[in-house]
């Protein structure tokens, strides 16, 4: 029984004697193998704090941070994957609300060209708005294909019209805009360049406009090239036109110059601000009843 007793105490002393040459646990050890590797407090101290940093914004600062102060770190790998992920997932935030605004134009867009398919003489939309103090004196329509010519530096050019509708649009019973809405053929995109040659072909052959090229703006949903002359001469003042690819159609507006005897304007400036209400006016109102981005 001594003997028995002896060897397990000289267990017992071997077993506490290994533990007293080992020391005590390495902290570490609890801790994932990423940060097991990090000797130097710092470089533990700032991956913690990042890592740990709930916004997106200040995590992706604090990232960039560290790879900018221990470029050699022996979890460089892993802090460049956080970074990238972090950005995503920032980047993800700040674009869903317009993913999710492009998906409601998409949806509103398919519905139009549903609504379009039954109901091909949708050109009463561009027709349909109050002008405020402008008013319709004068309209036509013309419900059967035709073919234009419109002049070109590369000589007249073709444009299939489908379907068109004319007003003339006055202000204080005084014509100031010549309108015209069409819905184009199947070579859109031909008969898009077309116009846009003839308004270039206007400007060369007129020799007091303000540009020498119609540069492109954006009205809601119309894509707008317009010119317009130095001074208060002639009949037409400035001609608009106002593409709606969705559906295929232009809107064209020739504004007036007023006869002398009743004048609207007296003076360049007072011409631009009733242009640009009546520009605003129409296409806001307009715009709010087809689809497209505004």
């Amino acid at each position: 029984m001594q003997r028995v007793f002896f060897a397990f105490l000289l267990a017992v002393g071997s077993t506490v004697a290994a533990g007293a040459q080992q020391g005590p646990a390495d902290p570490k050890d609890n801790q994932p193998a990423e940060l097991r590797q990090i000797d130097d407090p710092a470089e533990y101290t700032a991956y913690m704090a990042a890592l740990n940093t709930a916004d997106l914004a200040g995590r992706i600062a604090a990232l960039n941070a560290f790879l900018q102060r221990f470029p050699n770190s022996v979890i460089l790998d892993r802090v460049e994957d956080l970074y990238m992920d972090s950005l995503i997932q920032l980047d993800n935030q700040r674009t869903a609300p317009l993913r999710q605004q492009l998906l409601f134009r998409r949806a509103r867009g398919e519905a139009f060209a549903r609504n379009l398919a039954k109901n091909p003489d949708n050109l009463s939309l561009y027709t349909r708005c109050g002008l405020g103090q402008f008013t319709i004196e004068e309209s036509s329509e013309r419900d059967r294909p035709l073919t234009r010519t419109v002049p070109t530096a590369n000589g007249d050019q073709e444009v299939e019209v489908l379907h068109g509708i004319t007003l003339h649009i006055a202000d204080g019973g005084i014509p100031f805009v010549n309108f015209k809405a069409e819905r184009l053929g199947n070579a859109y995109v031909e008969s898009k360049k077309a116009l846009l040659d003839s308004l270039q072909q206007y400007l060369s052959d007129e020799p007091d406009m303000v540009a020498a090229k119609p540069w492109p703006s954006r009205m809601t949903v119309f894509e707008v090239y317009g010119i317009n002359r130095k001074q208060l001469n002639g009949g037409v003042l400035g001609i608009y036109l106002l593409f709606h690819d969705a559906d295929l159609t232009v809107v064209t507006l020739y504004l007036l110059n007023p006869p002398p005897e009743t004048p609207k304007f007296r003076t360049l400036h007072e011409y631009r601000v009733l242009r640009d209400q009546f520009l605003r006016t129409y296409t806001t109102c307009t715009g709010e009843l087809l689809p497209g981005p505004h």
